[in-house]
């Protein structure tokens, strides 16, 4: 049985886009329009590291972007997207977190315990 969050998933109204910058410094608009996993990552968290380096997007067959509330040093080479605003409107608090959005709306989300967690809450809502 996989891993699954203690909170159940709120479904709610999803943000058309988002918007921060990469590790570059350069301006990023996030399409959140089309069916994207969202994925909030925090510097020095293994947990983060894992979900970052698994390659969600082929596992998927959806677009995936890494937010984080801060650039960290730690993603110098990783498509880490700095969008605090970003991770407001999709209400998420707390990382490694993920939201699934679709269809204008937030299907599923939460906690971060691996990448076929993720896969499977995807699935179970597509």
């Amino acid at each position: 049985m996989p891993l699954q969050p203690i909170d159940s998933p709120r479904e709610r109204p999803a943000p058309r886009s988002a918007h921060g910058y990469d590790m570059a410094g350069e301006p990023v608009a996030v399409d959140l329009e089309r069916p994207h996993i969202v994925v909030a990552v925090k510097p020095s968290c293994d947990g983060c590291r894992t979900i970052l380096d698994a390659n969600l997007s082929a596992l998927t067959g959806l677009p995936v972007t890494f937010l984080a509330a801060a650039a960290d040093p730690e993603w110098a080479d990783d498509p880490v997207v700095i969008s605090p605003e970003g991770l407001a409107a999709l209400e998420i608090t707390w990382p490694p977190f993920f939201v699934f959005v679709a269809d204008g709306w937030v299907k599923t989300e939460g906690v971060v315990f691996g990448a076929e967690q993720i896969v499977e809450a995807v699935r179970s809502v597509s």
